[in-house]
């Protein structure tokens, strides 16, 4: 069986970032203690996540890596799940020909199944080279704000996208 993609993007995270993981261990060991808390429904902070790509320090002289810190986030909170969900082709087509009406809550999206969710896009739905996404929540430590944090999985390479979620609708959010 083939090594599947989200799997190849955690191996390159792992030889990028190697001591990340202890990093991880020792924030989670700290939380609510030497660090600020954070709520459960948030693995580690994107806050977090800087510290460990910027080694500490600040990223202002090395803004390529400033993306890493997204890629990250989403790739690392899905290494301790590393669940994948799969649509079977003809429910993915009928989801994506489904037109959204109302006003859908952005906090529903507050419900992920885990801390980080990969979905893979089935070929029956192209979505411009896309072939999966992460989803994961982030709770901003400066400013209490809720975001869901999708990193793109596509043909281009990794993207982050963040969603600001609160008391307004998903179109209002991704506006």
């Amino acid at each position: 069986m083939p090594t599947l993609q989200p799997q190849d993007h955690l191996n390159t995270a792992n030889r990028l970032y190697p001591h990340a993981w202890k990093l991880v261990e020792k924030f989670l060991l700290d939380k609510g203690k030497d660090i600020p808390d954070w709520p459960a429904w948030c693995f580690l902070p994107m806050a977090a996540w800087y510290a460990i790509v910027s080694e500490g320090g600040d990223l202002s002289q090395k803004t390529h890596l400033i993306s890493d810190v997204g890629r990250l986030a989403a790739i690392g909170t899905w290494r301790y799940t590393q669940d994948i969900y799969r649509f079977d082709d003809d429910v993915a087509r009928a989801i994506a020909a489904t037109e959204i009406v109302g006003d859908l809550p952005a906090d529903v999206f507050m419900r992920l199944p885990s801390w980080c969710v990969y979905v893979e896009v089935p070929q029956a739905i192209n979505l411009n080279g896309i072939v999966g996404f992460w989803a994961h929540l982030e709770h901003d430590i400066n400013t209490g704000r809720k975001e869901l944090r999708l990193l793109i999985d596509g043909a281009d390479g990794l993207f982050p996208l963040p969603v600001h979620l609160g008391p307004w609708t998903l179109s209002e959010a991704v506006e």
